[in-house]
């Protein structure tokens, strides 16, 4: 999964620069506007998508994917995300950020103003970048923390989806799923305690909107 390094947006399609004349060789993998396509076929085949000559989802407009090799999201989201990973260095969640970052499939992260999900067939992470959470103790938990939440289930869903499809269907007391209770318990509550912010015993809470997407004060 990679994300768009936030450079502007070019004039002709999403992955050309502004020389439109020498667009085309600058190009890793060769986009043609009149076609709407690949010239060439996708470096990660059937991987990207059963059509090998697709580009970005068929959504130019809104993804482009300067690597020709993973689909990024738009640049709207660029800066929420890169304040949320930076704050997650150093915590339970930056190994799950970069493996998933590292990954050969294709991950979609789209910001939502509902709560925080991850879609494995589609293989989105939805995210909301001023939704925090309050435990049921009365703590918080700041948006960053929920989004390492997210991408934690996508990391094993990309690296084991057989692991991920029993942990995520194996019911358990309280964090109603397995997968759930791994989570929480590996990866978000060490997470929190580092930032003295809410440790869960469930999988339960109220959301709240935020000022940042790395802080638990109420907007």
């Amino acid at each position: 999964m990679t994300i768009n390094p936030g450079y502007e947006r070019p004039a002709r399609t999403s992955r050309m620069t502004r020389d439109a004349a020498v667009c085309l060789g600058r190009m890793t993998f060769g986009y043609d506007t009149a076609l709407g396509a690949r010239i060439s076929r996708d470096p990660i085949a059937e991987a990207g998508g059963l059509n090998l000559y697709g580009y970005v989802g068929n959504n130019p407009v809104n993804a482009f994917d300067p690597l020709g090799l993973k689909i990024c999201v738009s640049p709207d989201d660029q800066d929420a995300y890169d304040e949320a990973k930076k704050h997650l260095e150093g915590t339970a969640f930056e190994k799950q950020i970069q493996e998933l970052e590292q990954s050969q499939n294709l991950y979609y992260l789209n910001t939502t103003t509902s709560a925080d999900t991850f879609v494995y067939p589609t293989n989105t992470i939805y995210w909301n970048p001023n939704l925090g959470l309050t435990t049921p103790d009365g703590l918080n938990i700041d948006p960053s923390i929920l989004l390492g939440h997210e991408i934690t289930h996508a990391n094993l869903y990309d690296q084991n989806r057989s692991a991920y499809m029993k942990t995520s269907t194996t019911e358990v007391p309280q964090y109603q799923t397995l997968e759930e209770r791994r989570v929480i318990t590996l990866f978000e509550n060490p997470t929190a305690a580092k930032f003295n912010e809410g440790i869960r015993t469930d999988h339960s809470g109220s959301y709240y909107e935020t000022i940042s997407p790395t802080s638990t004060k109420r907007k």
